[in-house]
């Protein structure tokens, strides 16, 4: 029999039984320990011992879970970090890690438990299909958990997703020739706004932030100083749970000047002949920005009308810069042009030699055939 609330008991086989509470596994079920004596004394000893050990140690053990040092980790971060960066590492945070690890101690995270979250995150991780994630998306959420596990202490070593290089898409010489035929025959900011990014490598969201004060006619030229961006909305008594900001661009080399082509000065002109101010944004010609969204639905029904493959906005720019390759651009020049830090980036992201550029630069080879 037991002694009352001691969970000591005389066993069938003669021995005297102590039961414990070590504490909780993975599914909030209780823990319990076990020991044995001859009598009753010996083993009320023997968990009395343990007991007094589990105090000591208890109070050496960090009962902070995963999300507690997610929370202390993105309070430091608020304020050093971008908006819209802060609000990805949020939305990620929320959607993919807490979900699967934060409800684990951090002193019991394990590498098993690492190499789960990766192998379901890689294979079932999109939110939508339960498909597999991109590498990219893979890479960003494995690359943000090593942050965040950095700042928590914890010493698990898994490896980063590499990264593969997809072929990147461009508008063949026909396709860009008959799109802008078709462009041109449409002289209104939301079909310029396409040549425009076609001929400057404008981003989508910097197409939508540009005003006709960043438009200098005279100088031929324009700045790129702004993008709009719609971000998950991290303020919890917000209404809606995402919303739209005007920030600076992508990264402070990203703020550039951009010299423009006679041919789309005189476009401009032509379009500016209406009157508005000069701080109306040059897609809507008023006060009121269209967001990205918007002008990309808008895109794809101009694409579609003009008889042009379904390509991604971004395509655009990959084909400015792959034409500027074509005819010459030195690399810093354009470079600067597309807003990056490093020539590299330039080089290995954004220039893609189409197949006639390789043969023409093949048959350079022939000047130094002997025959």
């Amino acid at each position: 029999m037991a002694r009352k609330g001691e969970n000591i008991f005389l066993r069938k086989d003669g021995r005297w039984e102590a039961r414990y509470f070590k504490g909780y596994d993975r599914n909030h079920k209780i823990i319990y320990g076990y020991l044995y004596g001859k009598n009753y004394s010996e083993v009320k000893k023997k968990r009395n011992e343990v007991l007094l050990t589990m105090s000591s140690l208890s109070k050496k053990k960090n009962k902070k879970t995963v999300n507690d040092y997610i929370d202390s980790w993105l309070l430091q971060k608020r304020n050093i970090l971008k908006e819209s960066t802060y609000a990805r590492y949020v939305w990620v945070i929320d959607s993919h890690i807490r979900p699967f690890l934060g409800m684990i101690r951090i002193e019991d995270l394990t590498d098993d438990d690492i190499a789960q979250f990766i192998y379901q995150k890689k294979n079932y991780g999109n939110l939508l299909t339960h498909t597999k994630l991109s590498n990219k998306t893979l890479k960003d959420i494995v690359t943000l958990l090593k942050q965040l596990l950095q700042y928590s202490g914890v010493n698990l070593k898994f490896d980063t997703p590499k990264l593969i290089k997809k072929k990147v898409e461009i508008i063949s010489h026909f396709e860009q020739q008959q799109l802008e035929s078709y462009l041109g025959r449409h002289q209104d900011p939301i079909h310029i706004g396409i040549l425009l990014s076609l001929y400057t490598g404008l981003r989508i969201g910097e197409i939508c932030a540009l005003k006709w004060r960043d438009i200098d006619l005279q100088q031929k030229s324009l700045t790129v100083c702004h993008t709009v961006l719609r971000i998950k909305d991290t303020d919890i008594h917000a209404a809606s749970k995402t919303k739209l900001i005007m920030a600076s661009p992508k990264t402070t080399f990203s703020n550039r000047f951009i010299p423009l082509p006679s041919f789309l000065v005189s476009i401009l002109i032509s379009l500016k002949k209406t009157e508005f101010s000069e701080e109306d944004f040059f897609l809507t010609s008023s006060p009121m920005l269209m967001e990205p969204r918007s002008y990309y639905n808008q895109y794809k029904k101009i694409l579609k009308k003009a008889n042009i493959p379904p390509y991604k906005f971004h395509t655009l720019r990959h084909t400015f810069a792959t034409r500027c390759i074509e005819l010459g651009f030195d690399a810093k020049t354009l470079c600067e042009i597309l807003g990056h830090s490093d020539i590299k980036i330039t080089l290995s992201l954004y220039v893609h030699p189409s197949d006639d550029l390789k043969v023409q630069q093949m048959e350079k080879l022939t000047l130094y055939h002997y025959n």
